[in-house]
């Protein structure tokens, strides 16, 4: 059904949307997109900027994509809430970067994973003070 590979991400991602900014957890990524967990998502059609490291054994350079928000998922039990965002602005180093992180991804599934394994926990995205 999906387009692309998922697996479950479990890192940090700085999220920037309009002038409010924060730092929230990938739940999920795939080459095609990211889902992201926070406690009020954003609204459908949304323009996001993000900012992450691939965990690894080799430190790697940090990524910055552009994304739209796609959709948002109400929090339920075992599952974070948070919002799906496909990615349609990332350099090819970066998406090859994500390609080669999927493909040597556990094999841990979606079903498998659990809020507790986010890195960065369920923020809600405040203003940037700067």
């Amino acid at each position: 059904r999906r387009q692309w590979k998922r697996v479950p991400a479990g890192f940090d991602v700085v999220i920037r949307i309009g002038e409010q900014s924060g730092v929230a957890a990938a739940f999920d990524i795939s080459t095609g997109g990211i889902f992201v967990a926070v406690a009020v998502p954003p609204r459908i059609g949304e323009r996001i900027y993000l900012t992450f490291i691939l965990p690894g054994d080799e430190p790697s350079a940090a990524i910055k994509a552009i994304g739209e928000v796609v959709r948002t998922v109400a929090a339920r039990p075992g599952q974070p809430g948070g919002f799906g965002v496909s990615i349609v602005a990332l350099p090819m180093d970066s998406r090859k970067a994500i390609a080669a992180y999927i493909e040597h991804a556990s094999t841990l599934t979606l079903d498998d994973a659990s809020v507790d394994d986010l890195a960065g926990g369920i923020i809600q995205v405040e203003p940037d003070t700067k």
